[in-house]
């Protein structure tokens, strides 16, 4: 026997990457959650800063991209609102839309911004994309208590068309849906961007296209029978006329809300396992 292979024979411990396909570790990130919280409380910190109003901020900024949508697609271009009060149609469309693009984005860009812990300690790289996740739920959970006001003002008012159901309960799932496939996106634009920069560019015109085939400030009756197939195609479609469906009367579950958050799940279970398969390389050009 050769002292190679003596060697070889001795060892206790083999230290190798894990590269499986499925190398899914749930405990991991049950136990490193406490490190999800620390970073989601950096990044909330962070960013109210040398700021005078800080978490208002999270209200007002919406707040004023809606009045936008009110003045140009409600009173210039006067788009319908399917009857629904348009502060509250467009106020549902950008807050939701606002969540995805900022999960989306925040996923993206969660290892660039921190490769310099990256390079010092190692824990589940999926950390920093879930505290980005909840960094962005935090900043919609204002704004959704901001769009909850709104709904009850409405419904106080005698708003014809706004119907508190039961269904506002299930939203919930909505939302987590639209962090699931943004997080799925972002996972994915990641790995491609690590080896080809000019990606970025191209999501970032591709998102703003994005915005326009998605129900943000319009319905989806509007669009003609010719092509309203091609919009349902969009898993954002579903979620965003369910949502509004909670305060219209509505139908909440419909096929195509149960066809889209199948395809997000199949979606982020695909984009999770090629980040798995390709994460040692990509963490080591970042």
């Amino acid at each position: 026997m050769t002292n190679a292979n003596k060697t070889k024979d001795t060892w206790d411990w083999e230290i190798k990457p894990q590269v499986s396909w499925f190398s899914f570790n749930i405990a991991h990130i049950v136990n490193n959650r406490e490190l999800i919280v620390s970073f989601t409380r950096r990044d909330l910190q962070s960013t109210n800063n040398q700021t005078v109003l800080g978490n208002i901020w999270t209200v007002l900024l919406p707040l004023f991209t809606t009045l936008v949508y009110l003045i140009v697609f409600g009173n210039i271009i006067k788009l319908s609102t399917n009857g629904s009060p348009p502060l509250l149609f467009y106020l549902t469309g950008n807050m939701l839309w606002t969540y995805f693009a900022d999960c989306l984005f925040g996923c993206m860009f969660s290892f660039k911004t921190n490769a310099h812990i990256l390079e010092k300690v190692y824990f589940p790289r999926i950390l920093l994309p879930l505290s980005s996740i909840l960094t962005h739920s935090f900043r919609l959970g204002i704004n959704f208590i901001f769009f909850i006001g709104v709904l009850i003002y409405y419904h106080q008012t005698g708003e014809s068309s706004v119907h508190i159901k039961a269904t506002l309960f299930f939203t919930p799932i909505l939302l987590v849906s639209i962090a699931l496939y943004a997080l799925a996106w972002g996972l994915l634009v990641f790995v491609i961007t690590a080896k080809y920069k000019d990606f970025e560019n191209l999501v970032h015109f591709a998102l703003r296209l994005y915005m326009f085939i998605t129900p943000v400030f319009y319905p989806v009756s509007i669009v003609s029978k010719e092509f309203a197939w091609a919009f349902w195609l969009n898993p954002l479609t579903a979620i965003f006329e369910s949502f509004r469906a909670c305060y219209t009367g509505g139908v909440f579950l419909t096929k195509e809300l149960s066809i889209s958050l199948l395809f997000i799940f199949v979606f982020y279970g695909i984009s999770l396992t090629l980040f798995k398969k390709a994460e040692i390389k990509v963490m080591d050009v970042l």
